[in-house]
Parts: C-alpha cells; sequence; structure tokens
C-alpha cells in the first residue's frame, strides 16, 4: 500500500507526484481520464498542425513564479506573447467598431512552445 494517493491528474496532482517522486516516496496517482493535465489540454489544428491551448494559455513570469519555475524545470521553451497592434470596440451594433492601437496589452505574458498541454 503506498504511502500517498494522489486524486486527479491535473497541474496539482502531476506536481504533487513529481515533489514525492523526487523525495522517493512511495505514492499512486489516480486519473478519470485517459489523459494526464485537467484542464491543460491542447490540440493540434488540422489546417496548419498548430498547438491551439483549449484551458490555459499564458503564464506571466512576473507574478507567478511557481508557475514559470515548473515550466522551466520541465525543460518547456516558451516565447513571448504577441503584443503590438490594435483591438475593435465595438460601442453600438449599428456603427462601424472603432479601432484602439494598443501596446503591452498581455501585461508580459508568455506562452509555452507545442502548447500547454
Amino acid at each position: 500500500m503506498p504511502d500517498t494517493i494522489i486524486v486527479g491528474g491535473g497541474l496539482c496532482g502531476l506536481a504533487l507526484a513529481k515533489s514525492l517522486q523526487e523525495r522517493g516516496r512511495d505514492f499512486m496517482l489516480y486519473e478519470a481520464r485517459e489523459r494526464m493535465g485537467g484542464r491543460i489540454f491542447s490540440e493540434r489544428c488540422q489546417r496548419n498542425n498548430l498547438a491551439v491551448d483549449l484551458g490555459p494559455t499564458w503564464f506571466w513570469p512576473d507574478t507567478q513564479p511557481r508557475v514559470t519555475r515548473l515550466i522551466s524545470d520541465l525543460g518547456l521553451d516558451t516565447f513571448a506573447q504577441h503584443d503590438q497592434g490594435g483591438i475593435l470596440r465595438l460601442n453600438t451594433p449599428d456603427e462601424k467598431p472603432e479601432v484602439m492601437a494598443l501596446t503591452d496589452i498581455h501585461g508580459g505574458a508568455r506562452r509555452v512552445i507545442g502548447g500547454m498541454g
């Protein structure tokens, strides 16, 4: 019988399993789905084979040091979220949308190459 039972293979369950494994602890991880990751899920787009995140997409290194460290520990490569350009704002449905030029829209957000999954 293992010392620890982990129910759920989402980010928290997987991080706990990693920590227990590093300490040489005996554990079992149970997940109801056929895949691990919980709400973290990436799907390949059939048209261009790019990964599309259907769960969390971005992370912010300045405010999420633990997630940033986990991504680094897993050896995943990241890139800065595109942050220049404009957005369309529709004030009333009968008028043309207003173009608003913005910079630093995402506040330093980054993404994982190939998707979070």
